[in-house]
């Protein structure tokens, strides 16, 4: 056997060996200064209707402490009819303000600083697709989460490294399920691109059945983000 084809050989278990066994911290650094915009279309179908929203969602770093964790300001770039449809969409779980603060943390999860306001969907999503411990290509874990009267399972699964629109980012693929007494039944997919190097969200598609009696819609979501200004600071 020639040297080349050695070569090949233990260059290919290398590489199965990087992708099935490595392990990866998938967290988002957050810098002073640092922003984030992302390009939100939810399209919404009831009864053969279907209503279609879309705005932007503009995550500005104001603070960082010394573990990780962040303030950070929210501002939407929303017409006023659509903010309105947000707001309706919204019903008990909270106020969904043109503009707020959370406290953010490396892990994906996300507190308003003023309990009123509603998270988007946006930060619900990316708060329960994070994992919280390193993962290797495939591994599962689940999260379940209230919101409201809404209580789901959400399994996710890493799929390894891929790039996307130039990116190297973490794909992680989770599917949503209903717990016993949610109002409304859920069940959905959710589809996340981690970007590899500042593990803040690139994209997010999402489609969700919602069942409530005779009420069953559909909702399609997708949101893009890219960093719009950058801390002049490294990770």
């Amino acid at each position: 056997m020639s040297a080349v084809v050695l070569l090949l050989m233990g260059l290919g278990s290398w590489l199965a060996y990087k992708r099935f066994f490595e392990t990866h911290t998938i967290t988002r650094h957050m810098q002073p200064g640092e922003q984030w915009t992302y390009t939100v279309t939810h399209i919404i179908q009831l009864d053969g209707q279907q209503a279609t929203l879309s705005y932007k969602v503009v995550d500005t770093v104001q603070q960082v402490q010394p573990d990780g964790h962040a303030l950070v300001e929210r501002v939407l770039q929303i017409d006023p009819d659509t903010l309105t449809l947000l707001q309706r969409s919204s019903g008990p779980l909270g106020t969904v303000a043109p503009r707020s603060r959370w406290r953010c943390a490396p892990d994906g999860s996300e507190t308003p600083i003023e309990p009123t306001n509603a998270a988007l969907f946006l930060a619900v999503a990316s708060q329960d697709v994070y994992p919280r411990q390193p993962v290797r290509y495939g591994q599962e874990w689940a999260r379940t989460n209230t919101t409201g009267s809404l209580k789901t399972r959400i399994t996710s699964r890493f799929e390894g490294i891929e790039r996307l629109h130039e990116t190297e980012c973490f794909r992680i693929v989770s599917r949503i399920e209903s717990l016993p007494g949610s109002l409304p039944e859920a069940e959905g997919t959710i589809v996340a691109h981690i970007d590899r190097q500042h593990g803040w969200v690139r994209q997010i598609v999402a489609t969700l059945q919602f069942r409530a009696g005779s009420l069953q819609p559909r909702v399609e979501f997708k949101a893009q983000g890219r960093p719009t200004a950058v801390s002049s600071r490294t990770p």
